[in-house]
Formats: C-alpha cells, sequence, structure tokens
C-alpha cells in the first residue's frame, strides 16, 4: 500500500519528514518530468518529481523542486537532482 507523504525533504539519500525529523524510507529511484516551453527553445524545466522509497510504500512529490529555473538538457537535470538528494542519476527515471 502506497504512502503519500507532504512534508519532507530529500537529504544524503533519504526522505526525511520535516516535523518529526524521523528518517521515512531511503531513495529508491525518482520519476522526473520534464518541459520545454516553446518560447524558450533549447531550454528544460522541471514539471514534476515524485521520489519512491525503496520498498514502493512511499511516495513524495517534491513541489519545491519545481520552479522556473532553465537547465539546458535533461541530463543536466539529472545531475542536479542527484546531487541535491545525494542519489546516483541512475536512480532517476524521465517520463
Amino acid at each position: 500500500m502506497m504512502k503519500e507523504i507532504e512534508n519532507a525533504i530529500i537529504e544524503d539519500g533519504k526522505i526525511i519528514d520535516t516535523a518529526s525529523e524521523k528518517v521515512l524510507g531511503e531513495v529508491g529511484h525518482v520519476i522526473l518530468a520534464v518541459e520545454m516551453p516553446p518560447e524558450m527553445l533549447g531550454i528544460y524545466r522541471i514539471e514534476s518529481v515524485v521520489v519512491y522509497d525503496t520498498d514502493e510504500t512511499i511516495e513524495f512529490i517534491d513541489q519545491e523542486k519545481v520552479d522556473n529555473q532553465g537547465f539546458f538538457s535533461e541530463e543536466e537535470i539529472k545531475e542536479f537532482l542527484a546531487e541535491s538528494y545525494g542519489i546516483l542519476p541512475e536512480c532517476i527515471e524521465t517520463v
């Protein structure tokens, strides 16, 4: 059964509840949706980021990463997220 959490941060590959500061699980994989606004050719933006734990029992939608920051490739976004979360870029799937 999937549990969706709302108030969390991802740090050093761990999903941490911001209220209790309790580690809820390890990051298993991340689903990344990317947009390329037609008025900004060659610029990619993060449309959504969904983080799952290794058991796929926790789902966290990271709204904090959805902003107007521009990137020059999907790989650059993956590297940015991997560094931010403390995980390998291979854990991030682009859809």
